[in-house]
């Protein structure tokens, strides 16, 4: 995983599994169907209440702007 996304996804999570993708972990907050269980991916206390393809969007634009500011 490049550094942008370990940041962007250390942000906005709480927890996610070491041996997930930046992709997987984005691909499985915006699945409507949501199959992973709470205890696989823990959002921030901050933003419990949006709904997880909200977090997606927050994890995406915080990895874009973190690429932005340090190139």
């Amino acid at each position: 995983m490049k550094t942008s996304e370990h940041f962007a996804l250390d942000e906005w999570l709480s927890y996610y599994p070491d041996d997930l993708t930046y992709d997987q972990v984005i691909a499985i907050l915006r699945d409507p169907e949501n199959s992973y269980s709470n205890e696989d991916i823990s959002v921030w206390e901050q933003v419990e209440d949006c709904e997880l393809g909200q977090v997606a969007d927050f994890i995406e634009n915080t990895k874009k702007h973190f690429e932005n500011v340090t190139s």
